[in-house]
């Protein structure tokens, strides 16, 4: 765990921050390369990018204060200090993708064609967001014998949880591995299927293996609380995300027959 990749004077820079940073820049990049194949201009997509991380990273803020409000009660300065970790991503999906939807209709841009130029990004900035989890030390998972367990040092977030030095699923990096492998199999899937170019179907899909890795992953993650049993809130929207990204292609691929 590298909280603090570089110290110059008082300015420190944060792992997470500078993994946010990196992943947002990666994936502009590769989406700026693939507008012109949806027939975009590339700063459009530079600027629904500006909008996507704002709110993006103040949504999953505020469900983590919601999810927390307790902790923040007692310490409201550190509502504020999103440096040191603290996000829940479908806070910030759902926000981003609202904001991005008003963005493209009030611009009279093409939304599926949009959501399909920008689904690898979605998926390449994931991988690298949460390796920034891994070195924040944030988002650790449950007890392990594993050989690849991760033992957290003693200022590590877990520490606080798991006071002795345990192995820990290193479930960052399991989210990080599932985003890699869909943005793959994302671009196997638009050069196999043509009709999945279409009114964002490749952006659907995107999430729905999301969703599908998050159920899995969620097994293994540590949870202060469960909605009943062993089913967690993450299990229940991603269940709600596959849902709908399945209804949208059923409903899209029918309309266009």
């Amino acid at each position: 765990m590298y909280r603090t990749i570089l110290q110059i004077g008082p300015i420190n820079i944060r792992s997470w921050g500078l993994m946010l940073a990196i992943a947002f820049i990666v994936g502009i990049i590769i989406a700026e390369k693939r507008a012109k194949k949806y027939g975009l201009l590339p700063q459009q997509v530079v600027n629904l990018g500006l909008i996507i991380i704002i709110a993006g990273v103040a949504g999953a803020r505020l469900l983590f204060i919601f999810e927390h409000i307790k902790d923040f009660t007692a310490n409201p300065y550190e509502i504020f200090a999103v440096w040191a970790g603290g996000l829940s991503y479908y806070g910030g999906f759902i926000l981003a993708f609202l904001c991005a939807f008003f963005y493209l209709k009030k611009n009279k841009i093409p939304v599926g064609a949009m959501m399909n130029v920008l689904a690898p990004s979605l998926a390449i900035g994931f991988f690298i967001g949460r390796i920034g989890c891994f070195l924040n030390g944030c988002c650790f998972g449950e007890p392990t014998t594993m050989p690849w367990g991760v033992v957290f040092p003693e200022d590590a977030p877990a520490r606080w949880i798991y006071e002795e030095a345990i192995k820990l699923h290193p479930t960052q990096l399991y989210s990080s591995l599932s985003g890699l492998i869909s943005f793959f199999i994302l671009l196997l899937l638009e050069k196999k299927f043509k009709f999945i170019r279409r009114d964002g179907l490749l952006c659907f899909s995107f999430f729905i293996l999301y969703g599908l890795w998050r159920f899995i992953i969620e097994f293994f993650r540590h949870h202060e609380s469960y909605i009943v049993g062993w089913f967690t809130e993450g299990q229940a929207l991603s269940i709600a995300i596959i849902i709908f990204s399945v209804s949208m292609i059923w409903w899209k691929v029918k309309k266009s027959k």
